[in-house]
């Protein structure tokens, strides 16, 4: 009788001891659970720190490139500017240059011309026919080429040009010789100067300057009166 009292007393216990170590093992697991979960959220979190670190790494490193490009671009920019600078006030140097040098070829030109003309005398009849004779030779080929087509004009324009200028060269003489004031011409020769005066520089002033309507229209006057005197300049 006392075993069949103490028989359940026994279970009571085992059955404490089996509920107790249960629940034992249930907290350790709710625990390693809870251990678990908090390493996987530390670990989620490096990760992401990680990644947002790279990230930021990453747009610095874009950032920096991107300010070096501009500023390369900027220096490139700078430079070109400077060399169109460079190459704008060369040129215009450069032509400045050119433009002083022409002038003062020019100015040479015109002094030389004045100084031969100043000297004027009977001896420069014989520079005045040789004027003249380019004069009318390019009269004749202006005239010869009158009904030129449109790739001929060019050159019949350098011909005007050259002979418009020989006609002001001659011009020009005239006007120098004076009225013989100084009696430096003798008489036939004075004679000679009153000739052209009197013949070709007033038509010279009035038809000095070529075109080709003009030649179209008929033999020039300036051509005639030049064709006359080549060989009465000289007595020849």
């Amino acid at each position: 009788m006392f075993r069949n009292k103490k028989k359940p007393e026994l279970e009571r216990i085992e059955r404490q001891r089996a509920e107790s170590e249960l629940e034992a093992r249930r907290n350790q697991a709710y625990q390693d659970e809870l251990h678990r979960q908090e390493i996987e959220r530390q670990r989620r979190t490096l990760r992401e720190q990680l990644r947002a670190q790279k990230e930021l790494e990453l747009r610095m490193a874009r950032e920096r490139d991107e300010a070096s490009r501009r500023e390369a671009e900027a220096e490139r920019r700078k430079a070109e500017a400077r060399q169109r600078e460079n190459e704008r006030l060369f040129k215009e140097a450069e032509k400045k240059r050119m433009k002083l040098d022409c002038q003062a070829a020019e100015r040479k030109k015109d002094e030389e011309k004045i100084s031969r003309l100043e000297q004027a005398s009977p001896e420069t009849l014989r520079d005045l026919r040789e004027l003249i004779r380019d004069r009318f030779e390019r009269d004749v080929k202006i005239w010869s080429r009158r009904g030129a087509r449109r790739p001929d004009r060019p050159i019949i324009q350098t011909n005007m040009d050259r002979a418009d200028a020989i006609m002001e060269e001659i011009l020009i003489m005239i006007d120098m010789w004076g009225d013989n004031s100084d009696g430096r011409w003798d008489e036939e020769d004075w004679e000679k100067v009153q000739i052209i005066r009197t013949k070709l520089y007033p038509i010279a002033h009035g038809q000095i300057k070529h075109n080709l309507e003009y030649w179209s229209s008929g033999t020039s006057a300036v051509c005639v009166y030049i064709g006359l005197y080549v060989t009465k300049i000289d007595g020849s």
